[in-house]
């Protein structure tokens, strides 16, 4: 049940080879429709689902910039491509920027399904790194 309730979507992960480029574009698009309003970040017009978090690669978001200028990429090359997962839900929402993308495989097993196994596994250990920063100032 407490799964449920953190991640209560049906979402399936697909394996995928995308440019940097791509990375890029659907990081620009969240923070496009982002904003701070009394020092508190809020949502414009976005459904917040589609605010994307990435991991394997440090990144900046500087929130001063002008939308579609705000981020900024460490050891990401824009022109190389990288193989990610992400899920089903947000290929379909991002699909107008991954055109080129190459699908290796559409996962059968939901994401929550895949959580509650890694759960279940007495030796799993959650990580999680800070690898990005929001600025505004």
């Amino acid at each position: 049940e407490d799964l449920y309730h953190a991640y209560p979507y049906p979402d399936k992960p697909m394996d995928m080879t995308i440019s940097g480029q791509n990375i890029k574009d659907i990081l620009e698009y969240s923070y496009s429709y982002l904003d701070f309003v009394n020092e508190q970040l809020s949502l414009t017009i976005i459904d917040e689902t589609l605010c994307t978090m990435w991991q394997g690669f440090n990144y900046e978001i500087d929130m001063n910039q002008e939308p579609g200028q705000r981020v900024m990429l460490d050891q990401i090359d824009l022109t190389k491509s990288y193989r990610v997962t992400m899920t089903d839900y947000c290929y379909r929402n991002y699909k107008n920027y991954l055109k080129n993308a190459i699908i290796h495989e559409s996962y059968d097993e939901t994401m929550s399904t895949l959580i509650a196994e890694k759960l279940r596994n007495p030796n799993y250990r959650i990580s999680c790194s800070d690898n990005f920063v929001v600025k505004n100032r």
